[in-house]
């Protein structure tokens, strides 16, 4: 329906309606903002060396790009819908939403005996205005009126090529080499041998005794690995040009990398890379600072915890798949010892987390209650707002939920349930001991049932903080040890139980979505009652959703005491 819509296009007014923009601010980007001002110009430093000039979009230029971008997006998930199978995927850069990356990239080329890496020479740069405007008119998926054509060509374009730098050219450029992947695919398969990109990265592989001389062959003279005459020239004829100096062939008896991972026998992070990565963190917990090295220069820059964060998520994407993304509780059951890579992983997330957190950290038992809890706040932000507040007239919370993704819930140990809070709040100390010291200056808040399931918490703050009085869940909250402390369900009278669901009054539990109330007696891992939605569904679609119909007040204990907390004065670590 999209494609449809835009090959329905028949000018700028048409396309400007399309993408919800209005035809006269298009044109005023287009025709009269001079080209000197659509662009900002910077380099950035490459990995192997040298600089890339990256090129960011003026601002409301900007705007129209990202818009265009998700048109581009929807028109490629028609032309080409989502394959279930990865190993029959082509082209894998610019595909986060449909799980493709540089590790199903290099998952098609496992344990074979060569592999061959091709790189394209000035990928984005090559892809010049004529030629956009071109695909766009004569691409048989679109084939769009000129004046259609000419528009995005003047959208997506800079002094005569795509940007780097602009959201449009990923999408543009990985449309366009379409053609060249289905003439490459169709070749590697004709001679016996594996094909797959990554942007401006080919890789052909193979378990044929001898690698086909139609797509690479060996220089007697160097020793060195050259582009077959009919590979180059299928590129060559799609517009593309080889990088020669990029050209590798790697054999099962060398180290066989594809977009930067090892893939001899499954893929997998470069041993070095992990052993520096622990190098990382532990500089990081131990003295709050590490640097990267020049490798030329020698010069160390210092990393942000973001730079860290992104070499260590990349590691645990590629070395947990091999384990299912078992999660570390899991190991310790099954009498394993936990990964390395785990250990490092979780040692970062709980710093950042727990020891320099810069707002206050709320840890919950699941899903279901960080919803519950954000949209209360939001709601109520006038009331509480040491919690959040509006921001240039946007509301900005003022507190983080500890993250609940597959990555946190595998690295450390709280998949969530009350089983894994009670073991967080006992092994609390023992989990940022390692830190260095003049942290723990913002709150961790533990929000709990107040249920049979987490007795035991109570039993061990009365323990830890040798509480002369009974503890019970009934007070607003404890505070157990440095920067911990624990917020339960109010509401307790004696033996009765309290989950997080009671603080919503009767008409809002009675909400319904899609025909169904909430299953409140759901136990975790089971599906809803028949004809019930499950809690999930309950906290989005009807909690968040339609919060502009609920009551939140049962909730104003549960913040009252998450301000309170905020009040404490807390003293650095030592």
């Amino acid at each position: 329906m999209t494609l449809k819509n835009l090959r329905a296009c028949k000018d700028l007014s048409d396309l400007a309606h399309l993408l919800s923009v209005s035809p006269k601010g298009l044109s005023y980007i287009l025709y009269k903002i001079p080209p000197h001002l659509k662009y900002t110009h910077f380099e950035v430093p490459k990995k192997s060396g040298g600089s890339r000039t990256i090129s960011s979009p003026e601002r409301r230029l900007k705007f129209v790009q990202s818009r265009l971008t998700e048109l581009l997006y929807a028109c490629q998930r028609e032309i080409v819908p989502v394959e279930e199978n990865i190993k029959k995927v082509l082209s894998h850069g610019f595909q986060k939403k449909r799980g493709l990356s540089i590790q199903t990239n290099a998952g098609k080329h496992t344990n074979r005996r060569f592999v061959l890496n091709v790189d394209l020479e000035g990928f984005f740069p090559s892809l010049n205005f004529g030629r956009v405007r071109g695909y766009f008119l004569k691409n048989r998926d679109f084939q769009l009126p000129e004046a259609v054509a000419t528009v995005i060509a003047q959208i997506v374009c800079h002094d005569n090529e795509l940007p780097q730098g602009a959201p449009t050219s990923p999408i543009v450029s990985d449309l366009m080499a379409r053609v060249m992947d289905v003439h490459l695919s169709k070749m590697a398969a004709a001679h016996g041998c594996t094909y797959s990109r990554y942007v401006d990265d080919l890789t052909f592989s193979t378990n044929l005794a001898e690698f086909p001389p139609a797509l690479a062959l060996e220089n007697p003279l160097s020793g060195n690995w050259d582009a077959g005459h009919e590979l180059r020239g299928r590129i060559w004829r799609q517009g593309f040009t080889i990088n020669d100096q990029k050209t590798r062939m790697q054999t099962r008896a060398s180290r066989q990398e594809v977009t930067g991972l090892i893939v001899n026998e499954f893929v997998n992070v470069r041993t070095e890379v992990e052993a520096h990565n622990r190098v990382l963190v532990h500089s990081l917990v131990k003295k709050g600072t590490c640097f990267q090295k020049d490798p030329k220069s020698g010069a160390e820059t210092p990393l942000s915890l973001e730079q860290i964060g992104g070499r260590l998520s990349h590691q645990f994407q590629v070395k947990a798949t091999r384990h299912g993304f078992k999660s570390a509780r899991e190991f310790e059951k099954a009498g394993e010892d936990i990964p390395k890579f785990y250990r490092d992983y979780a040692h970062y997330i709980n710093y950042c987390s727990f020891h320099v957190n810069p707002v206050p950290t709320i840890v919950c038992e699941g899903k279901t209650d960080v919803i519950y809890l954000k949209t209360a706040i939001q709601v109520l932000h006038a009331k509480f707002p040491k919690l959040g507040g509006l921001s240039g007239g946007k509301y900005a919370s003022d507190v983080r939920f500890f993250g609940q993704s597959r990555h946190h819930t595998a690295a450390t140990r709280l998949s969530g349930g009350a089983g894994d809070v009670q073991h967080f709040v006992r092994d609390y100390n023992k989990i940022v001991l390692p830190f260095h010291a003049g942290g723990q200056l913002s709150p961790v808040i533990v929000f709990v049932d107040n249920d049979k399931a987490t007795n035991g918490i109570w039993s061990f703050i009365k323990e830890r903080t040798g509480s002369a009085t009974p503890i019970d869940g009934s007070d607003p909250f404890y505070h157990i040890e440095r920067n911990l402390f624990v917020v339960a369900v109010p509401g307790k009278v004696g033996n009765t139980e309290r989950i997080v669901e009671d603080l919503f009054d009767a008409t809002t539990k009675a909400m319904t979505w899609d025909g169904k109330t909430v299953d409140l007696k759901q136990k975790r891992g089971q599906p809803p009652a028949k004809g019930k939605m499950s809690k999930e569904r309950f906290a989005t679609k009807v909690v968040r959703d339609q919060r502009g119909k609920i009551d939140f007040s049962g909730f104003e204990p549960v913040l009252k005491a998450f301000s309170d907390i905020i009040e404490t004065k807390l003293t650095p670590s030592k």
